[in-house]
């Protein structure tokens, strides 16, 4: 006999178990749901986990017991997310989970333990770039695949710390191989107005050194300026 028929044989037993049927006309409400699940004590903080085919089972068992959604948290320890995504597949007749949408992971969790461990195994490890750990361990991904599994293990913070330490120390090797030194906060250049904007610049703003080097011409039919008016007879 397989586990699963084993374990639908248990469930009338684990249904003798349970507490009274609640009274007819009960509210069924998420915003009761949801209050119960945070009075309840050591309720799930952080993202729930998918719920195990058991505890589907039980969930299906309650629900025909005639407890609603906020007791059945209760009893069970689920989110109002996951009783609900039960009651969705009980009315439609099946319980077993459905193919998860999206891009599957690129390491699986054994190699995510093979980089948790390799990190640890020593200092060099631990400061060394994203985009070299692939290389170390023999494995076809990119360096965005370990960010984010050492995020998900909690060791991404220290990691990228040091690769920006050792983008900082590639970028002096480059410049000690050229032999270039950089100044630092180097004063700013002085710009000097152009020609065209000194023609165009008005009356008022004219330097008067441009009055002195270009004296106006005579009148033509006058005398000049430095000779002497003629007497008058």
């Amino acid at each position: 006999m397989t586990s699963e028929s084993t374990q639908v044989e248990e469930a009338p037993h684990a249904s003798s178990q349970l507490p009274e049927v609640q009274e007819a006309g009960a509210p069924d409400t998420a915003a009761a749901a949801v209050a119960a699940a945070a009075d309840k004590p050591g309720a799930p903080e952080k993202k729930a986990t998918h719920s195990t085919r058991d505890q589907r089972i039980q969930v299906e068992i309650l629900m025909r017991a005639g407890h609603n959604f906020a007791r059945i948290m209760e009893l069970t320890g689920l989110t109002y997310n996951q009783v609900r995504y039960v009651s969705n597949a009980v009315r439609n007749g099946d319980l077993e989970p459905r193919p998860r949408t999206g891009r599957p992971r690129m390491l699986s969790e054994e190699q995510v333990k093979q980089l948790v461990e390799f990190v640890n195994a020593s200092e060099e490890n631990k400061n060394m770039a994203y985009k070299r750990i692939p290389e170390a361990m023999g494995w076809d991904c990119t360096h965005h695949a370990i960010r984010h599994a050492l995020r998900r293990a909690g060791m991404g913070k220290a990691v990228r710390q040091k690769q920006e330490q050792d983008q900082k120390q590639q970028q002096q090797q480059r410049l000690q191989q050229k032999g270039g030194i950089t100044k630092q906060n180097p004063a700013p250049k002085k710009k000097m107005p152009s020609a065209a904007k000194a023609r165009t610049a008005p009356p008022s703003q004219v330097p008067t050194q441009t009055a002195a080097a270009y004296p106006e011409p005579p009148m033509i039919g006058s005398p000049p300026y430095d000779q002497p008016e003629a007497p008058q007879l």
